[in-house]
């Protein structure tokens, strides 16, 4: 009888010890369990809602709340205790994001801070201030971040009737606005001096500089891309002469060739007489009748 309890106790022993190695041995005591009547808070941090390359600006329609537990909540994070929308006005992301990132103050650089007009620009890219034409009828319409196409108009040539053959071509295409200023047509000669600052390759800063001496540079305003990052820098081939719009007007400006003056010799009895006879004129092949 006295074994049999005894069997019984150590069993409940062995038992216990059991149960609780478990408990101190298999759980982690870092990770307390949560009870279930212990309240979640939540905290609205900002994301991302589409990807975002570097050097672009953010303007709030790329700007959403999210619900994240507020105990995963970095001091970094742009949470709404700490930040409004409204207060990222032009700001800058220093590095790409895929959708759906939390921004962090790491991520961006505000107007006015170091290294701001250095990310807008971009890498490899060069900063060119370009006098053009018609940057007062973008006056409150362009803006950083904008894309332009750079027109160029230029005088090829001179006819020999005395007329010019006017030249416009796209020189570049898709180019990032970096800064504008700009003076209304009706604000005082006075005021700030207008000029646009452009993100060029050390190679398209060659092309517009040259440009600029040859000819009047002028821009227009693209729409917005398709995608986000999918801008090509190539220098357009458009190009569009006087003679291509107004073809009559190029033909008639044509000068008349004439042949070469030729010598008559007239016998009068005795007497020899030589008469220079005017070539004959005769319209340009391109107007002769077929």
């Amino acid at each position: 009888m006295r074994s049999f309890i005894f069997i019984i106790i150590c069993s409940i022993f062995l038992g216990s010890a059991a149960y609780l190695g478990n408990m101190y041995i298999f759980q982690n005591p870092e990770t307390p369990t949560r009870s279930k009547t212990e309240k979640v808070e939540y905290i609205n941090v900002l994301t991302v809602n589409r990807t975002v390359d570097a050097g672009e600006i953010l303007d709030k329609g790329s700007l959403s709340w999210s619900r994240i537990e507020a105990s995963v909540v970095s001091p970094q994070f742009l949470a709404e205790t700490n930040t409004a929308i409204g207060d990222l006005d032009k700001i800058i992301v220093t590095q790409p994001l895929a959708a759906g990132t939390i921004l962090e103050n790491q991520h961006l650089l505000h107007p006015g801070e170091s290294g701001y007009l250095a990310a807008l620009i971009g890498m490899d890219l060069r900063a060119k201030i370009i006098d053009v034409s018609n940057l007062a009828d973008y006056a409150n319409l362009l803006f950083p971040g904008d894309h332009v196409d750079l027109i160029l108009t230029y005088v090829a040539g001179r006819r020999s009737g005395g007329g010019v053959e006017v030249v416009v071509k796209t020189l570049l295409s898709n180019v990032k606005v970096v800064a504008v200023t700009t003076r209304g047509k009706n604000q005082p000669k006075a005021a700030t001096a207008p000029s646009l600052t452009l993100a060029l390759s050390p190679k398209e800063v060659e092309i517009a500089s040259l440009a600029e001496k040859v000819g009047s540079l002028a821009i227009v305003l693209r729409g917005v891309n398709g995608k986000s990052g999918d801008v090509t820098r190539t220098s357009g081939d458009i190009l569009v002469r006087e003679s291509d719009l107004f073809p009559a007007a190029s033909q008639r400006s044509h000068p008349v060739s004439a042949s070469a003056p030729r010598d008559v010799r007239m016998m009068r009895g005795g007497d020899l007489t030589v008469l220079t006879l005017p070539g004959r004129r005769k319209p340009p092949a391109s107007l002769s009748p077929k």
